[in-house]
């Protein structure tokens, strides 16, 4: 018998990406690969050494982990790769990197389908 939440989590997980993502653009020079995804964004405070509080903005991608797929090989994301995503009038572009005391991308669920990906905004194309 099928798991009931794995087989819920494989169900969310499609209508996430059905009705609730956009086609962005995943960068690993040289190669590159649209995939849909549902955009997060959230503050975060850090405390520095210094024991001041920092705001930052760090940006997550849901990506369906059978998507990300780079010369024809299924990956996982990587620091320093980046996620370019339209706008009416620009491109925004982020880099993958680890924010937060987080490391840079995590599963999203517990059956592995979904993958968090953290970055932060680094400019507009």
């Amino acid at each position: 018998m099928a798991d009931l939440f794995e087989t819920g989590a494989t169900f969310l997980a499609s209508q996430l990406k059905e009705h609730g993502s956009q086609l962005v653009t995943y960068v690993r020079l040289p190669h590159v690969v649209e995939v849909s995804a549902i955009v997060g964004r959230k503050d975060v405070l850090v405390e520095t050494s210094a024991g001041a509080l920092e705001r930052h903005e760090q940006w997550d991608f849901l990506i369906a982990g059978t998507d990300l797929v780079l010369a024809g090989n299924p990956t996982l994301p990587e620091r320093g790769d980046q996620i370019k995503l339209p706008r009416a009038s620009h491109i925004d572009v982020f880099e993958v990197m680890p924010l937060a005391g987080e490391d840079h991308w995590r599963w999203s669920d517990s059956f592995e389908q979904l993958l968090r990906i953290h970055t932060k905004f680094v400019g507009t194309e």
